[in-house]
């Protein structure tokens, strides 16, 4: 799958450290190269501890919530444990957020990392206790050198935008880093070690296992097998380190599901609403000519819904932000046979509109016909699809369609159907409103959201009863390309 190409501006190339102190001193805006930087390892974390990408995306917002607040508040990241490493502070960030939303919302767990936490949350002690222990007695800067490269098989031009080495000196560094890994491993086992010879040997090594022994430590190393497994511990450690590591450092750690996601992938193209919260609050102090990414004006669902999901729970801040973190067709099946995963259509604050005893305008549209998306009586940032599909319309981010006098019947249809297709994996949805006074009076009628293999195809999906007519507004949100919606058509059913 191609990932998309975000533009950054030339500050991104400041490694994390940089960034952070920037940050802590009230430039908020460069925050964003930090989310940038790290939204597709903590997104693909989250969705394996989530059962669908909008609870991943949430999980995954907050995380970094917490971390520009404790930036702002002046924290400093490095203080604490593998605090040089901003990769696995975020991850452990998604794990501990994960684990305390078990506690009172335990079905919302993907099926896996339910298991993990049902079995006690345990780090397995399979691992090897001391080859953590070993990691730790590097230096931070060595600890994230030996994770980003070994553990997550960053390539140079990102290791080196993380750490701000330069390419030339990534692998030299890092070969360094492995060696001090392999002595403070090798350290370890002196502690431990009675035997003098066996104690000679060791020291022989001094971490490396590359070089051909001398006569004495063949004849030992043939003779001792606490030695023998050591030496070949030594020798598989990188194989070992990318192995076991991580579940010591953060328990919760499958593997193949985690870098194979993290690779499927694209950066939203537009800040997190938390971020633009903090930018619209004053909280920066930028320097002239900071760059910033347009704000898209927050669209009233998005209003709404944020308010009522923050009264529920700390963690679903984010809830009308939908995921962004793609998969490509056959990555990872969710279940979408007919629905594509989506949170609940939000609720009018009250009963459904429904037909009153004002003037009832003409009908121009019925539902029960279908509606293709062309028939709009108004429209702003949409286009023609194509000859070949003459009743759609593409849809970019916040672009509007607006049809009046539709007829939603007396039977009172309790389904919303559209037929659309939108991006590989995700990332892009359509609201509908109910729209009779003006739109910021707008009732929420739907969220709908494109198959995620990119085909287009039918949605339903659940509504209050709408009898009567109505003017109809329908508004399309973009995080990852744009445009990124084809509506063709749309209209109701009663079951």
């Amino acid at each position: 799958m191609m990932l998309l190409a975000v533009s950054e501006p030339r500050i991104s190339r400041q490694p994390d450290a940089a960034l952070i102190h920037a940050v802590r001193k009230g430039q908020t805006s460069l925050f964003r190269q930090i989310y940038r930087r790290h939204y597709a390892a903590v997104y693909a974390y989250s969705l394996t501890c989530m059962p669908s990408p909008l609870d991943a995306f949430e999980l995954s917002s907050y995380s970094f919530e917490q971390l520009l607040q404790k930036l702002l508040s002046g924290q400093v990241p490095g203080e604490s444990r593998h605090g040089g490493c901003l990769r696995i502070q975020l991850l452990r960030a998604v794990r501990n957020s994960a684990v305390r939303r078990s506690q009172h919302d335990h079905a919302r767990l993907s099926p896996h990392f339910r298991a993990w936490v049902d079995a006690g949350a345990l780090w397995s002690m399979a691992e090897d206790g001391q080859l953590a222990v070993a990691y730790e007695m590097l230096t931070a800067a060595d600890q994230c050198l030996v994770w980003h490269s070994l553990i997550e098989n960053d390539d140079s031009q990102s290791i080196s935008r993380i750490m701000g080495l330069s390419a030339g000196t990534i692998e030299d560094r890092g070969d360094a880093a492995d060696r001090a890994l392999r002595r403070a491993r090798s350290d370890l086992y002196l502690t431990r070690l009675e035997r003098e010879d066996c104690r000679t040997f060791m020291e022989s090594l001094d971490g490396e296992v590359g070089e051909p022994l001398g006569r004495d430590s063949q004849v030992h190393l043939a003779n001792c097998p606490a030695c023998q497994a050591v030496y070949e511990d030594l020798r598989l450690l990188d194989t070992r380190l990318a192995g076991q590591l991580p579940s010591r450092l953060l328990g919760w750690w499958p593997a193949q599901e985690y870098l194979r996601m993290r690779e499927a992938v694209s950066v939203p193209v537009t800040d997190p609403p938390f971020l633009n919260r903090a930018l619209r609050n004053g909280q920066s102090s930028d320097p002239p000519g900071t760059h910033h990414s347009p704000h898209r004006r927050a669209h009233p669902l998005e209003t709404q819904g944020i308010a009522r999901l923050r009264a529920a729970r700390p963690e679903r801040v984010f809830a009308l932000a939908v995921t962004a973190a793609l998969l490509a067709a056959g990555i990872l099946a969710f279940n979408h046979a007919q629905e594509p995963l989506r949170p609940p259509p939000p609720a009018p604050s009250s009963t459904a509109p429904r037909a009153t005893n004002a003037p009832r305008p003409a009908p121009q549209h019925s539902t029960r016909a279908r509606i293709a998306a062309n028939a709009f009586d108004a429209q702003e940032g949409t286009e023609p699809v194509g000859s070949d599909r003459p009743d759609a319309r593409r849809m970019g981010d916040s672009s509007v369609l607006r049809y009046e006098a539709v007829d939603f019947g007396d039977t009172g249809d309790r389904r919303l159907v559209a037929r659309l297709a939108g991006p590989v994996g995700g990332g892009a949805w359509i609201d509908f409103q109910i729209d009779d006074n003006d739109y910021r009076a707008a009732a929420a009628l739907a969220r709908v959201f494109p198959a995620l293999d990119g085909s287009l195809r039918d949605v339903s999906v659940s509504v209050l009863p709408v009898v009567g007519v109505h003017r109809v507004i329908i508004t399309a949100t973009c995080l990852t390309v744009d445009p990124c919606i084809a509506l063709d058509r749309f209209g109701t059913a009663l079951y």
